[in-house]
């Protein structure tokens, strides 16, 4: 089976400012504990390199919660997309950039990154989870990756390429998801032109201490600005993907058992638990914590963006259409931290369909743009597509009345002109009868065997459909193929399909992107 990968890159005009082009220079005061964590990854000495070049160049930044095996086809599409990105953007604005994936490894969700599903079809899958605690509070980087993988022998058993099954093997000989997911890309494409940057084990909260100190002594009036600017979004009916709850900090607290708390401030400036914990600890407190154990904190999603443009002298940030709509909500807070806001920019989204799928989606005359669309949507799409179908037949039938009516008008009016001469005794009124009756019957026919024929052609395309939306939304999901789908599952079917990934995201973004320098 062959299968068609279809790239969409929103049609996207990017206008720069001048002052956005400047490149700040600024110290990487972390380089040598990065190479070190590089180095242990596998990274090659080209991905290395890009940190002596970062110094005098603009990021480009894009980033993802880490997943087992490596993750679902997003990730690849995402950091296929930064690449590209950083390569089209020194091109066009002549300015070097390098491309750097912020690893979310603070994070404490361990239910969203679990499970994987591998597929060798695209219809029939097969899900392996991680062994976690729902109730998990602590950091993905802080947990031990051994205790959570599930048995190997079952788990490889899916994969027949000896390169990625070694490549897997890392997961079972790493101390952390992150490392385990830096290690995995870096193993299978040593040529990848990408630095990932894992924010737990690089310790942000001691490189970035004076946004969290200022995060810490004004949280109540940074609630209040975010609050403000989520009521200009929903007045604007914009969408606000994160709901600010009264005085609610941008950062997590880490416990003496590593246990991650959102934090909320009071009048009194004391901050407690929301959720298990009721301890409270006073502003002060939280400083001094900062300043002796900076790993005791982390950042919500909120801040994240504000840390990484503080680390890092960014042109801009490649993400999904949510993870845009988080930096739209933190723009006052750009201007609070005096800190320039980075262009913002839609990653390239992508599908692999089989090829008959693909030609009979074709076929029907959609925009394959329709296939990135919702699943609400497309499946009115479908409803419309079959509808057009009875409404065309409709028509017909009603011309196909129509030219009976005409046809039995000129027979009796031939008949009765004929009848009227009365030059002979042949009386034509039977054969009229006859005639009209024979067409009747003949015509009614046809019409019973043509809709016969209509409900199959119907039904067949209604079970094609069916099949196309399963293929996109695995599984009757409400998460499409890309959240879906492991890539690894691509990677064992044919190596090479990546490659064709990248080159297909490359010639999109050079298609669909206009930039313009204010």
């Amino acid at each position: 089976m062959t299968n068609k990968i279809i790239i969409n890159s929103p049609e996207t005009s990017l206008h720069v400012d001048k002052s956005l082009l400047k490149v700040h220079g600024k110290e990487i005061t972390f380089e040598a504990p990065w190479i070190e964590y590089l180095t242990n990854c596998g990274a090659g000495q080209r991905s290395i390199d890009l940190i002596s070049k970062l110094k005098t160049s603009k990021a480009v930044i894009s980033g993802q919660q880490v997943s087992f095996l490596g993750g679902s086809t997003l990730l690849i599409y995402k950091i296929f997309s930064l690449i590209n990105y950083s390569s089209f953007l020194e091109e066009e604005l002549k300015i070097p950039c390098v491309p750097i994936f912020w690893l979310q490894t603070e994070d404490q969700d361990l239910q969203e990154i679990s499970k994987i599903d591998l597929s060798n079809d695209l219809i029939n899958y097969q899900t392996h989870s991680l062994r976690y605690n729902k109730n998990n509070r602590i950091s993905v980087a802080d947990l031990q990756l051994k205790e959570l993988l599930p048995d190997k022998q079952d788990l490889f058993s899916n994969f027949s390429n000896k390169k990625l099954i070694q490549a897997l093997d890392i997961y079972y000989n790493s101390n952390s998801l992150g490392e385990a997911f830096s290690s995995l890309f870096y193993f299978l494409f040593p040529n990848l032109n990408v630095l990932f940057f894992d924010s737990r084990k690089m310790s942000i909260s001691n490189l970035a201490q004076p946004i969290l100190e200022k995060s810490i002594s004004n949280s109540m009036e940074i609630s209040n600005l975010l609050k403000e600017k989520e009521g200009e979004l929903l007045a604007d009916h914009r969408p606000v993907p994160i709901s600010i709850r009264d005085n609610t900090s941008l950062f997590f607290y880490h416990n003496a058992l590593g246990e991650r708390f959102r934090l909320k401030c009071n009048e009194d400036f004391t901050f407690n638990g929301q959720e298990e914990s009721k301890n409270k600890i006073s502003a002060d407190d939280l400083l001094l914590k900062l300043k002796c154990t900076p790993n005791s904190f982390s950042t919500s999603a909120l801040l994240r963006p504000i840390v990484q443009d503080y680390l890092f002298d960014t042109l801009a940030y490649i993400g999904g259409e949510v993870e845009l709509d988080y930096h739209y909500q933190i723009d006052s807070l750009y201007q609070y931290f005096n800190i320039p806001v980075p262009l913002r920019i839609k990653r390239c989204r992508g599908l692999v369909l089989p090829d008959k799928n693909y030609t009979f989606f074709k076929d029907t005359t959609l925009d394959t743009r329709n296939l990135f669309a919702t699943k609400n949507t497309f499946e009115l799409l479908i409803k419309e597509k079959t509808t057009e179908t009875t409404n065309k037949d409709n028509v017909k039938y009603k011309q196909l009345e129509e030219y009976k009516s005409a046809l039995f008008k000129t027979i009796n009016s031939l008949a009765e002109e004929e009848n009227e001469k009365k030059l002979d005794k042949l009386d034509l009124t039977k054969a009229r009868t006859k005639t009209t009756s024979s067409i009747e019957r003949s015509l009614s026919k046809f019409i019973r065997k043509y809709e016969l024929s209509r409900m199959r052609t119907d039904n067949v395309l209604v079970g094609r459909f069916k099949k196309l939306l399963n293929i996109i939304w695995p599984n009757n999901n409400k998460l499409n193929q890309e959240r879906i789908l492991s890539w690894c599952s691509l990677y064992d079917y044919d190596p090479k399909i990546l490659d064709q990934i990248n080159n297909k995201i490359k010639i999109e973004i050079n298609n669909s992107v206009k930039v313009n320098i204010n």
